[in-house]
């Protein structure tokens, strides 16, 4: 459940990867990326390529990502899921 994350200042994105098992169990380190991300970043990027699982509480913490994206008008991109990740997260769109 290894939570990454990185700035891009050319582009002033910050990319939150996340490999593994996605679930309740990750809401600590899930947190400490949000508090990373600061009102002058623009682009947010959650990037599921490497998830292989989610529950309904990383369900939880990506809407709570949305809701503190939107207050500070940043755009928030949700990329790469596949199989049952993707499957999930349209569900919930």
């Amino acid at each position: 459940m290894p939570i990454n994350t990185k700035f891009k200042q050319d582009t002033n994105t910050f990319v939150i990867d996340i490999s593994g098992e996605f679930k309740f169990g990750c809401n600590v380190n899930f947190r400490k990326a949000m508090q990373e991300i600061t009102p002058t970043m623009k682009n947010i990027i959650v990037n599921l390529k490497n998830t292989e699982y989610m529950d309904s509480s990383s369900l939880g913490m990506l809407l709570i990502l949305r809701d503190h994206i939107l207050k500070n008008k940043q755009d928030l991109q949700i990329v790469g899921a596949q199989g049952l990740v993707k499957k999930i997260r349209n569900y919930s769109a």
